[in-house]
């Protein structure tokens, strides 16, 4: 029974994409004795067994009494239960520990200065009351919801400290745009910022929290465009892929906010697709160069040249093959996996 009470936590854990310190800490008790209960080592308390109905409302105290078959009987404290169930409470409102584990939460020593801290991230007085978000999940699973919903808000805060050096002007930046690829090198990530925001655009990093599945988003804050990356795959030809689509889409004049991997306006990703593909090697381009190679694929002298010609560094050349591989574009060639660079937290 008791391998059947581990199956049950770690069902319903995996379901929330909780962990055993995040149940720890709402039944607020030491993680070694959590871990005990979970992998079947230790039996249920009748404190727990009411603690663990307050913080899986689906459930009863009867039901985690038939799955438990030796019972100890140590002195129930009910003035603990309350606390348990608001601990409880806030997770459905933010994942806790993920954020926590990030630095994203003001310092707490009790549940309600944890409400609090809960409450000033999400920006609102009350749990209860309703906070806003920059973008909206469409079709999201409510599990995922959460976590993509904790990473908008943690988007907002970041872009809001930032000073952007102009107004936003989309001719200028019609303009300009192409400045911003001179940098699509391994040391000039930095520059980037600042000739984002020297044309009037917010820019910045956000974790990737609870797997969401976003490499980045454009979103509008105050009227003014700012672009954030997870950096969740952490190589320069993803980083910069995932920027000049968003650029494209800014160039374009899309004003609604645009989520990176996530289903939005087909025609719109379409449309940025295809001006991505100016600024970048054209299938056909690459396509001929290869047919010119005397071995049928481009040494790595050719991919500099490649870069050299578009202003642009190797790696995005190799990565731009990549992608135009796996969608069917160019014929199968060595994956120049050399030129993927991992971008490390120093650059960052």
């Amino acid at each position: 029974m008791n391998r059947n009470l581990h199956i049950v936590l770690r069902n319903a854990l995996e379901a929330r994409k909780w962990k055993i310190e995040d149940l720890a800490f709402m039944l607020k008790r030491p993680y070694k004795q959590v871990e005990e209960v979970y992998c079947g080592r230790q039996s249920l308390t009748p404190t727990m067994v009411k603690e663990l109905a307050q913080v899986f409302p689906d459930t009863t105290e009867q039901y985690w009494w038939d799955l438990e078959l030796q019972r100890k009987a140590p002195t129930y404290n009910p003035d603990t239960v309350p606390d348990v169930k608001r601990r409880a409470q806030l997770y459905d409102w933010l994942p806790i520990g993920p954020v926590m584990a990030l630095g994203w939460l003001s310092s707490f020593h009790t549940v309600d200065e944890l409400e609090t801290s809960v409450c000033q991230f999400l920006g609102i007085e009350k749990i209860g009351d309703t906070p806003t978000f920059l973008m909206g999940f469409e079709g999201t699973p409510p599990n995922d919801l959460i976590f993509r919903h904790t990473w908008a808000k943690k988007v907002e805060q970041e872009v809001l400290k930032q000073r952007v050096i102009n107004k936003f002007d989309w001719g200028k930046f019609s303009v300009e745009v192409k400045t911003i690829l001179r940098h699509a090198t391994e040391l000039d990530i930095h520059r980037v910022q600042y000739e984002m925001l020297r044309l009037g655009i917010a820019y910045t990093h956000v974790e990737d929290i609870g797997d969401t599945g976003i490499d980045g988003a454009l979103v509008y804050v105050e009227k003014r465009p700012a672009i954030a990356l997870t950096m969740r795959t952490r190589h320069l030809d993803w980083y910069w892929y995932t920027l000049t689509h968003l650029l494209a889409h800014l160039l374009l004049d899309h004003k609604e906010c645009h989520i990176d991997t996530n289903p939005g306006n087909e025609e719109h990703d379409r449309l940025a697709n295809e001006t991505v593909g100016h600024w970048l090697p054209s299938a056909n381009y690459l396509a001929e160069c290869i047919h010119k190679s005397a071995s049928g694929c481009l040494s790595k002298e050719a991919l500099r040249k490649i870069a050299n010609k578009f202003g642009i560094s190797v790696n995005l050349v190799a990565g731009r093959i990549k992608y135009l591989r796996q969608t069917g574009q160019l014929p199968p060639e060595p994956s120049y996996s050399t030129y993927h660079i991992k971008i490390g937290n120093e650059i960052l």
